[in-house]
């Protein structure tokens, strides 16, 4: 089932949604140096997408266990697990930072020219 480029531009930046440990384990500059940076290779985008495509299976598996949470407590404890796993396939993704897959992020969810792009290169994997 396809989802529209809003929503998967959504689940490419999940990490984006888990936030301020993120931030803190990028050093805070992607979101500064996504505004900056808008033009990004093929070879760029690419790794992007390989690394979203390792995402968008996280969130098939990390969905239900966050939904399952009784308390906040226990969906914050989870949501980290995600969070970290996350972070781990990007370091893993040949040819992209965890801070330039945030920086693509970010500009894709501004910028629907590239969004499209990103979903173009997505559908033809």
């Amino acid at each position: 089932m396809s989802r529209t480029i809003a929503n998967k531009i959504t689940a490419l930046c999940l990490v984006l949604f888990f936030g301020a440990a993120l931030a803190g384990v990028t050093g805070g500059t992607a979101h500064a140096q996504a505004a900056a940076t808008t033009n990004f290779s093929d070879a760029k985008l690419s790794s992007f997408i390989d690394a979203a495509k390792k995402i968008d299976g996280l969130i098939v598996d990390w969905n239900p266990k966050i939904a399952a949470a009784k308390t906040p407590e226990d969906k914050q404890k989870v949501m980290a697990e995600a969070e970290a796993e996350a972070i781990k396939a990007i370091e893993k993704t040949k040819g992209i930072t965890v801070d330039e897959y945030r920086q693509i992020g970010e500009a894709a969810r501004k910028d629907p020219a590239l969004a499209a792009r990103l979903d173009k290169m997505y559908q033809a994997r």
